[in-house]
């Protein structure tokens, strides 16, 4: 029997973002991770054993505030999303952006 999957801890927003990563074959998402203070070690561990690569330029003690850069396999966002030490994930996303350059501005 496969055991029932994990509670989804991902808003809406990061839920339309995994279904269209899912939707065009994306192996690997980027995550940006929080975690809970004094827990990054733990989250740390959790998120490699799932797959993911977890890059926070030093050691997880070096960063106690928990914010984590990881690329994760799509198939694993949600278990990452329930670790518990785990308070926060995002999906890393380009945000469209206006033109900065003034309306009557040559191309």
């Amino acid at each position: 029997m496969t055991p029932a999957p994990p509670e989804v801890a991902l808003d809406r927003d990061n839920r339309a973002l995994l279904a269209q990563a899912r939707r065009s074959g994306q192996p690997v998402v980027i995550l940006l991770v929080t975690t809970e203070l004094g827990r990054t070690a733990e989250a740390t561990a959790g998120l490699e054993e799932l797959g993911g690569i977890v890059g926070t330029g030093g050691s997880a003690a070096d960063h106690p505030v928990g914010h984590l850069r990881v690329s994760m396999p799509t198939e694993n966002v949600e278990r990452a999303a329930a670790l518990p030490a785990v308070t926060a994930v995002d999906i890393d996303q380009l945000i469209p952006r206006d033109n900065p350059r003034p309306q009557d501005a040559p191309p």
